[in-house]
């Protein structure tokens, strides 16, 4: 019996996981077809790009990595190695192109805890508690951005119609799937009760926390600055919080894009969040493109041989 109905729970998981690929390719199809007519004009924006900008954004990126080993610095429940921490953050822009968005990054950086002392509880709560800041410090960025612009952005959402449309339809797809399906409900209050006393662990130094939400922040800006970086190679300008927000919402596209390190995701949403603000769908794309050649392609092979030296030097998943 118990075999049965873990048998039907396996095929109701397949069934929703592959609806919820359906809705991901449909909206990035929705917002890629009809730039796929731009492409050419995407393509000649690349050419005339400005190496100067390129390689600003790429300076940036590799300080991300510095920024992300302070986060876990901080949060660490064991004395770690900056260095040595630092470099594995940089194996992740290997493993995480391996694996969907951000899961191989979570699982490099807990077998990394767990050879530095950490237990498994505690390289769990470490993780845990870095993803939270990661989100925190993000949302603090946006809003703190939008208050010094005193902006209220007019998006031209003509230029993308039916976004909205689409927005609602994703959000009644998790609506549906929280109402029909209990065991999704208590899984979400299951994981909001694992945060909670992840953050709770740190209660007698909050300082760790302040600090760590700092380092969180500072990584949201220097992957701003490197999407401002390529938009400017490209030609185009916009107010420094835009940046902020299209780059949120491509995050958010590559979070629920079921692909490694979240292509396709990604590039979807960035370039449907310049299309927003008003930007030539051509110059949109080339600009996503761009950020992802700095961001994603180009840290491969630094992060591989990064992840070849700590794998032999941990003795990571041996």
């Amino acid at each position: 019996m118990k075999d049965k109905i873990g048998s039907n729970f396996s095929v109701r998981f397949r069934m929703r996981r592959r609806l919820l690929l359906l809705v991901v390719l449909l909206v990035a199809l929705y917002v890629l077809v009809p730039q796929i007519g731009g492409l050419s004009s995407s393509l000649t924006a690349l050419r005339g790009a400005r190496p100067g900008y390129a390689l600003a954004g790429l300076a940036a990126m590799g300080a991300t990595y510095v920024v992300a080993a302070g986060t876990y610095w901080f949060l660490a429940k064991h004395g770690l190695q900056f260095s040595r921490t630092t470099l594995v953050q940089l194996s992740g822009a290997f493993v995480n192109r391996l694996l969907p968005a951000g899961i191989g990054g979570m699982g490099l950086n807990a077998q990394y805890l767990r050879t530095v002392g950490h237990s498994v509880p505690e390289a769990i709560a470490v993780v845990g508690a870095n993803n939270v800041m990661g989100f925190l410090g993000n949302t603090a960025v946006v809003w703190l951005l939008l208050a010094f612009n005193h902006m209220s952005f007019q998006l031209k959402l003509p230029h993308v119609v039916g976004g909205w449309y689409i927005a609602l339809g994703i959000g009644g797809v998790v609506a549906a799937n929280l109402f029909f399906f209990p065991h999704l409900r208590r899984a979400i209050v299951h994981m909001a009760s694992g945060v909670g006393q992840a953050l709770g662990g740190y209660s007698r130094h909050p300082w760790r926390l302040v600090g760590a939400l700092g380092t969180s922040m500072a990584l949201t800006v220097l992957h701003v600055i490197a999407l401002w970086c390529a938009s400017q190679a490209i030609g185009v300008s916009l107010p420094l919080a835009a940046y902020a927000v299209i780059f949120s919402a491509g995050t958010l596209a590559a979070a629920a894009t079921p692909t490694p390190g979240g292509l396709v995701g990604m590039e979807a949403g960035l370039a449907a969040g310049f299309v927003a603000y008003g930007v030539d769908a051509g110059q949109g794309l080339a600009i996503a493109l761009l950020y992802r050649l700095v961001t994603y392609w180009l840290p491969l092979i630094p992060g591989f041989m990064a992840f070849t030296f700590v794998r032999r030097q941990l003795k990571l998943f041996y």
